[in-house]
């Protein structure tokens, strides 16, 4: 599991829906970027 690195200038995240908590997904969610999870 690495570290996801939010500070990029990106329209979405490909990230893993279980490794990833659940408040890192709603802030991204919420600065209007794109989150697709994979599982």
């Amino acid at each position: 599991m690495g570290t996801l690195d939010t500070s990029k200038n990106v329209v979405m995240y490909d990230i893993d829906l279980w490794d990833t908590p659940n408040n890192t997904i709603t802030a991204l969610k919420n600065a209007g970027k794109k989150v697709i999870c994979y599982f």
